[in-house]
């Protein structure tokens, strides 16, 4: 959530390791002074297809249980992830700018992997990767 303070291993992509599916990392963009927070959805090499359904990667449904089950008012779109780089998106599909509008992301550009909420405490908790964790 905006304003939330986020506990962020900057070393989660060092020595070899990439970001995984379900993973929420944070990246920056160029000319802007933010940081920005997405889920990692697809993978270089991957075709991703989004519809108002939802979700599909290579033409299989990705099953995604963070996401509210609100029907999203999209075009459908497809988009080839390039080596190098990673499609990303918000969990609010309703209101998330994202690589729908912006793109892929460069590996380069992302600085860490989200693991945690630390405050508002009342939200404190462990990210984990509902794919892996």
């Amino acid at each position: 959530m905006p304003g939330d303070l986020l506990l962020v291993r900057k070393d989660a992509y060092r020595e070899g390791r990439l970001p995984r599916r379900g993973d929420i990392v944070v990246f920056e963009r160029k000319g802007e002074r933010d940081y920005f927070v997405k889920r990692v959805i697809g993978l270089p090499g991957e075709t991703i297809s989004i519809y108002p359904q939802g979700v599909a990667i290579d033409r299989q449904w990705l099953r995604e249980p963070y996401v509210a089950p609100e029907i999203v008012m999209e075009y459908p779109m497809q988009c080839r992830v390039r080596e190098g780089e990673y499609f990303l998106m918000g969990d609010n599909r309703a209101h998330s700018e994202d690589s729908r509008d912006t793109g892929p992301v460069k590996l380069e550009a992302i600085r860490g992997k989200v693991t945690a909420v630390i405050l508002p405490l009342l939200r404190r908790c462990k990210i984990t990767n509902p794919f892996v964790d």
